[in-house]
This record gives structure tokens, sequence and C-alpha cells, in this order.
């Protein structure tokens, strides 16, 4: 998404021959592309425990995944020779790529095979957001959340049974 910033400068300029001194405003306009495949990499790493990403071999290749995928789809083609770019800009073989599509696949992060992958448009996506909710309403993704209780706190049993008038609050 461009942004666009404006300098306004003012110049004060004299007249030889009428002796007048003149105000002459200047605005100049700046329009820069901002790369938005960036902020990938700013959340990944903070994800990673949610979605149980603890090898970090999959945390890089879903990384590379996100940074190569295609505007407004999300599609990531992974041609023999797209492959052996992303095995050496990570230095992994072949074998831990295949593991890692794997792994991101049954965490339905990515979706996909044959060398074409979907990233997961629910979680990540490098585009216009209209774009992204009519991509997710055509797409079968979903996430599901496993909660498990730890250590100190007790597992309860279904709510109905503690509050027998679940429309009812106490204060």
């Amino acid at each position: 998404m461009p942004r666009t910033t404006y300098q306004v400068t003012t110049h004060e300029v004299y007249d030889a021959t009428t002796g007048e001194i003149s105000r002459i405003e200047k605005t100049k306009r700046q329009t820069v592309k901002i790369e938005s495949g960036q902020f990938y990499m700013t959340f990944i790493d903070f994800m990673a425990p949610i979605f149980q990403l603890k090898n970090s071999t999959d945390k890089s290749v879903l990384s590379w995944l996100c940074c190569n995928a295609q505007f407004d789809s999300g599609k990531v083609i992974l041609s023999a020779k797209e492959r052996k770019i992303c095995c050496e800009n990570l230095g992994i073989s072949r074998s831990m790529l295949s593991k890692s599509l794997k792994n991101l696949s049954d965490k339905r992060l990515i979706a996909g095979d044959d060398g074409s992958y979907f990233v997961n448009a629910q979680i990540f996506w490098k585009g216009d957001l209209k774009t992204r909710n009519a991509f997710i309403d055509s797409k079968e993704f979903e996430i599901n959340f496993i909660a498990k209780p730890t250590d100190g706190i007790e597992e309860i049993g279904n709510t109905e049974e503690i509050n027998e008038h679940p429309n009812e609050f106490e204060i």
C-alpha cells in the first residue's frame, strides 16, 4: 500500500525592477511503496507456540512461504527450482523441506500439494482485506485450537451441570 508524504516550503523572492518581495510556496509530493510482505517475520515467532511449532525448520519454512506467497492469493508455487532456492536460502535439505511441508500441512497452516501450496489466509495474509475475506469464504481452511489444562488447574465438568440456568449470572 503506497504512502504519500507532502513537504511545503516557502521562499521569498526579491524583484529588483519593482522592489517587491514575493512569497512562493512549493509543495513536494512523494509516494513511497511500502513492502507489505515484511510483516510476516514479525509475528511467526510469537504465533509458533499457539500452533505448536516447536521445530525451527518448520518456522523457517513457514516464514519463507509467507514471504514468497503471491499477493492477494497466498499461493506459493514450489517448482523444483523454487525448492532448490528455498533449501539454499534456509540451509536445509530437500527431505527436511518435504517433512516441514507435511508438518505445516498437518497443522493446517498451509494447504496443497504437488508444488502448489496456499498459506492459510485465516492466519497469514499479504494483500487486500476484501480479497482475503472473499478468499476465506471460497476455501476450506479451518484452524482448531486444543486447550489442555496445565499443572495446578483442575478440569471442570460440563458447564450445564454447574449452572442450571445458563442465562442467569451471579454478581
